[in-house]
């Protein structure tokens, strides 16, 4: 049982396995090491991966995005996740296009920011908008 999602205003339709399908692939195939490159192995039934390049940089697109709206509230945990998201080292996302310039950009190693702030926020986010993959996003914001 997989579910069907529309992204926005996109007309490409993703399929996703059900929650617990993604689960339990995660814990069966996540290896600890080499995280940085590909830390998931590919099912070896179907072929796929349940998450990749794409779908990493759409998920920081939408973060990025969110973090230049004009709610404090909205900024704040768009903040709060991209840093959990780009500093974790314990479960370290992969696929991260331009992990370093985004960490460097944001700030994010720097605890205790109040992302909800826009006079601390909005030029931490124009630093980023140079990175030619999030340039829409964050202007969209």
């Amino acid at each position: 049982g997989g579910s069907t999602a529309n992204l926005g205003t996109s007309t490409e339709t993703i399929i996703a396995p059900s929650f617990k399908k993604r689960v339990d692939f995660l814990l069966k195939n996540a290896t600890p090491q080499n995280q940085d490159s590909c830390s998931l192995k590919t099912e070896k039934k179907c072929g796929t991966s349940f998450f990749d390049e794409k779908i990493c940089s759409s998920i920081l697109s939408i973060l990025l995005k969110q973090l230049g709206e004009k709610l404090d509230a909205v900024r704040c945990k768009a903040g709060e996740c991209l840093q959990r998201l780009l500093t974790n080292e314990t479960l370290r996302l992969p696929y991260v296009p331009y992990r370093h310039i985004l960490v460097q950009a944001l700030s994010v190693n720097e605890r205790g920011k109040n992302w909800a702030d826009p006079s601390l926020t909005f030029p931490l986010l124009m630093k980023a908008v140079n990175i030619d993959d999030f340039t829409e996003p964050i202007l969209s914001g």
